[in-house]
């Protein structure tokens, strides 16, 4: 190899993020994604552990990154690495998946000869990808050309070491295969009419190739597996997995039974087998759909139409047996169930925004006019696309499709005013704005929709990670807010549109006439809801509080403030408002630690001096000397109901400096309330200091 390698490719003294086996020098991510740039390849980070691209893809498809956005990237993050195939890296990778995919590559060599010398890595899951150089003609990347074998080619993408796979291994190159000793070689005849042959056909007959299926996920567990099928726990993918098993055990019963199996017979083998791989809390997954494929598939074999299986003629299952005790009548379909393992091995809670928004949820902002609602979820929506923290809040980058049903002439105002704020005036950012309001409840339309966010999923080269409904009003055009049956609907199209982008769903909503009670309309919303936040607005300052949220416990208040952010241009005079987190003046957690002017710990004693005190002494007993309790966690251990629970403290625990001072355990004692950092959303904590 020549020698400008190690230019790109230094051995430092520094911590290893991994080590090349076959130099021994120890080299960071940064120091391999140097590398590949300087062998012409296309590299783009890739989230911890996932096989998705940590920033919007598309536009590295066409242009390699630069080495500033490498530096970017990879200096801090915890990304992995992947390598963008195709014309703009001059590669295309045959990936041959697992086992079966090294077994497909011994016969195709025993069929067509050896291989010739090339780049070669070794997948956590057992599998190899082989790198050969592009041809210079369209290479489209493509799923299952043969059994266990896809292409990468045009608009695909590997990932590669030292990334880490989410099972705890590490995608390697091969030793005799690695960039540092061997080049890319020329494809054969044979390898390119493979790759850039005419799309084929799965063994159920249906098209394959296509360069938007999605891959099926795995992880391995010790469940046995029936009728020698993957012992494999399946985590994505649901339909491949689905029509796999299906065809699996149907091949396994027709050897068995000498006939064809009926539904019931079918399903009664695939449904334990297929309910301990699959996560049957997600859309898609249940026996109904499980059972409507077992029926379309045994039409499809009868119809001849399934490879592999041809259709069974008069053959029938035996008649039932004889008995005086005739048997329950046989149910097509039943309830899934979870036994304490399945419960036990459910996932936490993933985020789109830390404590705020969920991954796969159905979230309301409401609040009276004027409250700059839209203005919040606007930030929220392209802190998403960005992938910037907001505020001390984590952030999960996604694409975000935004269904503006009013407000639309201002909404470019809003959306240049954050971006200047943050700095990202140039940043192409996977953010759509749909300008119209959509009848969620015309199916129609709301099939349109659908369309639309896979769409543009696919221009941004990223997934939608949420769709917003701006307002919920314009979505249901016609519909009584007040009645459950109408809210019902709405429930059920924004239950259709999670499942079918895979996505968070919000809605921003009004508040009714009077805001204390709530959102506008039926109690049906609030119970369908997983999360609900409640906007108020006093003059400059907004507060945020998280009324609702399902699966977790609800985040304390933030308050933020209005800044205005000057957009003229030449003799054009124009600004708009974001919305900023206000920090107190001095660090929390000291006698001086919050000024007492803050808007969200100001304290209005309205209880008598007897219920206070007696409401301390119970804190006090709580929290224990030396100790401090946030107020969510001390409301909860009070028995507290969240609505009003931090009125309550506000009454009895004044803020720092001042404090409430009482005896406990026969000492004396004194409590304050305090941020526990200078962030204005740090969490408000009680501290029970010693005197």
């Amino acid at each position: 190899m020549p020698n400008d390698i190690d230019s790109h490719l230094p051995a430092l003294a520094i911590p290893a993020t991994s080590t090349n086996t076959t130099s021994g020098t120890s080299r960071t991510t940064l120091d391999w994604a140097l590398f590949y740039a300087g062998l012409g390849w296309s590299v783009v980070p890739v989230r911890p552990g996932e096989k998705i691209p940590a920033v919007p893809w598309a536009p590295f498809q066409h242009a390699r990154a630069t080495p500033a956005q490498l530096h970017d990237w990879f200096t801090v993050g915890g990304y992995g690495i992947g390598l963008v195939t195709g014309a703009v890296s001059g590669l295309f990778v045959l990936d041959f998946d697992g086992e079966p995919g090294q077994d497909l590559l011994a016969r195709l060599e025993r069929e067509h000869g050896a291989l010739p010398v090339t780049l070669g890595a070794l997948t956590p899951g057992g599998g190899l990808h082989l790198l050969f150089r592009h041809p210079g003609r369209p290479v489209a990347s493509r799923k299952h050309v043969l059994p266990s074998l896809d292409v990468r080619g045009d608009g695909g993408f590997i990932v590669a070491h030292p990334s880490m796979h989410r099972l705890g291994r590490r995608y390697e190159w091969d030793i005799d295969a690695h960039p540092e000793d061997v080049a890319v070689a020329d494809a054969p005849a044979w390898v390119l009419d493979l790759a850039c042959g005419p799309i084929g056909r799965d063994s159920d007959g249906t098209p394959h190739g296509g360069a938007t299926d999605h891959p099926t996920t795995v992880v391995h567990t010790l469940a046995p597996g029936p009728l020698g099928l993957p012992q494999d726990v399946v985590a994505d993918g649901r339909e491949t997995y689905m029509r796999d098993t299906i065809l699996a055990v149907l091949r396994a019963l027709r050897d068995r039974l000498s006939r064809s199996p009926t539904a019931d017979e079918l399903f009664a083998e695939v449904w334990p087998q297929y309910s301990r791989k699959v996560d049957l809390t997600r859309a898609g997954r249940g026996a109904d759909e499980v059972m409507a494929k077992i029926r379309y598939t045994l039409r499809r074999v009868q119809a001849g139409a399934v490879v592999g299986l041809q259709p069974v003629v008069g053959v029938a299952a035996p008649p039932p047996a004889a008995s005086t005790n005739p048997a329950p009548e046989a149910c097509p379909c039943l309830f899934p169930t979870l036994d304490i393992a399945a419960l036990s091995a459910m996932p936490p809670v993933e985020w789109l925004i830390e404590d705020i928004i969920t991954a796969d949820g159905f979230g309301i902002t409401y609040g009276p006019p004027a409250s700059l609602k839209s203005f919040l979820v606007i930030a929220w929506s392209l802190h998403i696309a960005s992938g910037t923290p907001w505020l001390n809040h984590k952030v999960r980058q996604g694409g975000v499709l935004y269904v503006a049903g009013e407000g639309v002439r201002g909404m470019g105002r809003r959306v240049r005013a954050w971006m200047r704020h943050n700095g990202l005036e140039n940043v192409d950012l996977p953010f759509r704005l749909l300008p119209a309001s959509v009848n969620l409840t015309d199916p129609e339309q709301l099939a349109k929709l659908v369309r639309t966010a896979v769409a543009a999923a696919e221009a941004e080269g990223t997934t939608i990670a949420m769709v917003v409904i701006d307002t919920v009003a314009r979505a249901i055009p016609g519909a009584d807010e007040n009645s459950a049956q109408d809210m019902g609907r709405l429930v059920a199209a924004v239950e259709h549109i999670k499942a079918a982008v895979t996505c968070h769903v919000h809605g921003v909503h009004h508040s009714g006439k009077d805001p204390d009670r709530g959102a506008r309309g039926s109690s049906a919303l609030l119970g369908a809801v997983d999360t609900m936040v409640k906007i108020t607005r006093e003059g400059e300052c907004i507060t945020v509080s998280v009324e609702k949220q399902k699966d977790d416990e609800e985040a304390e208040p933030l308050t933020l403030h209005v800044e205005k952010v000057d957009l003229s241009h030449g003799l054009t005079l124009e600004q708009s408002l974001v919305l900023v987190g206000q920090a107190p003046t001095t660090s929390a957690l000291a006698p001086a630690a919050v000024s007492k002017s803050h808007s969200k710990l100001a304290t209005t004693p309205i209880a008598s001096d007897e219920d206070l005190q007696k409401l301390r002494h119970e804190i006090a007993a709580i929290v224990q000397t030396g100790g401090r309790m946030t107020q969510s966690k001390l409301a909860i251990a009070l028995g507290w109901k969240r609505g009003r629970s931090y009125e309550r403290l506000n009454e009895a625990v004044p803020v720092a400096p001042d404090g409430a001072d009482l005896v406990l355990n026969d000492a004396p004692v004194r409590l304050w309330r305090a941020r526990s950092g200078t962030s204005a959303t740090s969490p408000v904590e009680v501290v029970c200091a010693a005197l």
